[in-house]
């Protein structure tokens, strides 16, 4: 999103743009498909988070894209704690841990503190599951590795919206009118004298300036001659990738007896816990999700750990009849893709105004742009849109 949205600005601009992406497909880690399951699936990014200030939200509406509420119903909320059903105690204790969570990191923030959120963790096992929610289930790390002040620069309005023909389609309904040279992978970028060559896998490409939109993990292996400077590399390595995978499962039927778009959280005693959302859009599509520490060891055992550890969640809660009624199942490996190397950047405790680094031009030549290059909109597509457009313009202006 950030690479297309740059482009659109540079060719508004007047400029020649050549685009190359290493995937055969555009969107990067915004993509949705219905090969899998027969029905939209998002692999990435799925909801227009802070919808009512989300600028993508209006793009969404004029591609006549479907938006819905997510229910912000706590009372709705299916809580387990292991195989068993969460008592009414319990349930008002974990969302009563869970907003304790995000006052202290809010407080923290407003002292200016940038520290790691695991300080802030209330004690007890509510505590570690609100420690989940806010670290590895929605940041892609845990609370240990987890700036506070990265978390409090984000804009969070409550208004949450999902997207049920895919989120993926947002971006690759944009890119529709941009021309992208696919399976093209960059294997150095040099800006020695006046320009930039920038070495693929296709041959060299020789420009005024270049704009870099990679994944911080990616950007972490590209090799730019000269070397770039000591402080873009010291925001590159403090702002490495987080981890937030999917474990997705099709029944016959609804088979756990979910209204449709139920959120489910499991605390589990080993700390790997788990949400999913059960009869997504009013389909039998159960979309799991694991993040943090929990999601890399899991992901490394390969995908069929991961489809069985996730139907072992389902198990807990409807019963060893559940995988009876499993048709096919799925698993995101972003960790593994050599294109993303993670999800998401999360900046680490102390260092989260590296993101304004990372936004930062070098030498007139090198433009920079991504969700991690925005401390607003940081982990989400509008970061990558929004900064694709502050990139292209500077390029454009500089060439």
């Amino acid at each position: 999103m950030a690479g297309l949205a740059a482009a659109k600005t540079c060719i508004a601009a007047g400029k020649t743009v050549t685009v190359v992406e290493a995937r055969n497909r555009i969107g990067g880690r915004a993509w949705a498909e219905t090969t899998t399951f027969g029905i939209p699936y998002d692999h990435g990014c799925a909801w227009l988070h802070s919808a009512d200030a989300n600028p993508l939200t209006a793009i969404a509406k004029s591609f006549g894209i479907e938006t819905v509420p997510d229910s912000d119903d706590t009372e709705a909320w299916w809580l387990y704690d292991g195989a068993k059903e969460a008592s009414d105690d319990d349930h008002e204790a974990a969302v009563a841990a869970y907003e304790l969570l995000e006052t202290r990191i809010d407080e923290a923030g407003d002292e200016g503190l940038d520290v790691a959120a695991k300080k802030y963790q209330p004690p007890g096992k509510w505590g570690e599951l609100a420690a989940s929610l806010v670290g590895p289930l929605e940041a892609g790390v845990d609370l240990h590795d987890l700036s506070t002040m990265d978390v409090y620069n984000q804009i969070g309005t409550g208004v949450e919206w999902l997207v049920p023909g895919g989120m993926g389609n947002i971006a690759a309904r944009y890119g529709l009118d941009v021309k992208v040279q696919l399976g093209t992978r960059v294997t150095g970028v040099a800006w020695t004298g006046t320009g930039v060559k920038v070495e693929t896998t296709k041959g060299a490409i020789e420009a005024k300036a270049a704009v870099v939109t990679v994944p911080t993990g990616v950007l972490k292996t590209l090799k730019f001659t000269p070397a770039l400077p000591g402080w873009k590399r010291d925001a590159i390595g403090n702002t490495p990738m987080g981890l937030l995978n999917k474990i997705s499962f099709l029944f016959r039927e609804n088979v756990l007896e979910a209204d449709p778009t139920t959120h489910m959280s499991q605390h589990r005693a080993d700390n790997r816990h788990t949400g999913f959302l059960l009869n997504a859009f009013d389909t039998n599509l159960a979309i799991g999700f694991i993040g943090g520490d929990a999601a890399w060891q899991l992901e490394r055992l390969g995908p069929k750990a991961m489809v069985d550890f996730g139907l072992s969640v389902l198990k807990d809660i409807g019963g060893s009849e559940v995988a009876k009624a499993v048709t096919k199942t799925h698993a995101t490996r972003w960790g593994s893709d050599p294109f993303a190397l993670g999800a998401y950047s999360a900046s680490k405790p102390g260092h989260a105004k590296e993101r304004a680094n990372l936004a930062k031009p070098v030498g007139g030549r090198l433009f920079f742009a991504g969700e991690a290059c925005s401390p607003k909109w940081a982990t989400q597509l509008p970061g990558a849109w929004l900064t694709g457009i502050e990139a292209g313009t500077a390029a454009a202006a500089a060439g």
